[in-house]
């Protein structure tokens, strides 16, 4: 089966993940411009674009850990904050 998650970068201070269902995630993040990391991820602030609910500490790792995975070329730091 194919994998279907994707990554759109909205700019310096966010993204839209869309998962395997089609169901598109705006993520907080941050652009640095120097030092170890590339980029910073609040993975708390990871809400659903297309329905009205909260998302639990579990499906917040499980998005993130997609977006590492097709990000590999960026180092990110994450804030669970």
């Amino acid at each position: 089966m194919e994998d279907k998650n994707s990554v759109k970068f909205i700019g310096r201070r966010g993204l839209i993940f869309t998962d395997e269902d089609g169901i598109r995630f705006c993520v907080h993040i941050k652009t640095l411009s120097s030092g170890e990391y590339d980029m910073v991820l609040y993975s708390k602030d990871i809400r659903p674009l297309d329905i009205d609910r909260k998302l639990n500490d579990n499906e917040r790792e499980t998005i993130v850990s997609k977006i590492l995975e097709l990000t590999k070329d960026i180092k990110w730091q994450i804030k669970n904050w």
